[in-house]
């Protein structure tokens, strides 16, 4: 069962037979040549929602609240998260956690800002007319600039937000993932 595999291989990894952490080693090993790991089954299913919604409001590494659930999509840098479920499914999800620049939600990718006066900035632009742009930087804060202002302007296809594994275990990943496909 998809939903226990995650459980039943920690448990594994924890005993302390060699040959059985050998075999679990080898198990994952054929998991990400032939699947790649954002299709491991063992994170896709069995998780929590409710631990998933604290570790998306309060996961101090994770800070998921801080970008994707500031107010609204003209306020935050991520994307609106709410109600995903019902156009994304799990594989995806879990591929945007582990890595975030593979698939960019339109009109989120980095835009690189260089000012004349000196300095750069990353973020986003969330509004432009022919005189001033209105760019939401990746620590949150939305300025307002003359375009007369601005010597560079560079859209990066990549995502401001960092890759989860390695700031979120296994099993947070999984307790997000079933969060997002609930959350309505």
């Amino acid at each position: 069962d998809s939903k226990l595999e995650l459980d039943v291989l920690s448990a594994s990894e924890k005993q302390g037979n060699p040959g059985l952490k050998s075999l679990v080693k080898n198990y994952r090993q054929t998991l990400t040549d032939s699947r790649g790991i954002n299709n491991q089954p063992g994170l896709l299913q069995g998780g929590n929602a409710d631990r998933g919604r604290n570790i998306f409001d309060n996961h101090v590494a994770g800070q998921c609240i801080r970008c994707h659930d500031a107010g609204g999509a003209d306020k935050q840098v991520g994307p609106e998260l709410k109600g995903i479920g019902k156009t994304r499914d799990r594989t995806y999800l879990l591929e945007a956690l582990l890595n975030p620049s593979a698939t960019l939600a339109e009109g989120y990718a980095l835009t690189m800002i260089g000012l004349k006066a000196g300095g750069s900035h990353a973020g986003r632009v969330v509004a432009e007319n022919s005189t001033d742009l209105t760019f939401i930087k990746v620590t949150g804060e939305t300025v307002r600039y003359v375009k007369s202002d601005v010597m560079t302007r560079t859209v990066v296809k990549a995502s401001s937000m960092p890759p989860m594994l390695g700031i979120l275990t296994p099993f947070e990943l999984r307790d997000l993932v079933e969060f997002l496909v609930t959350w309505e």
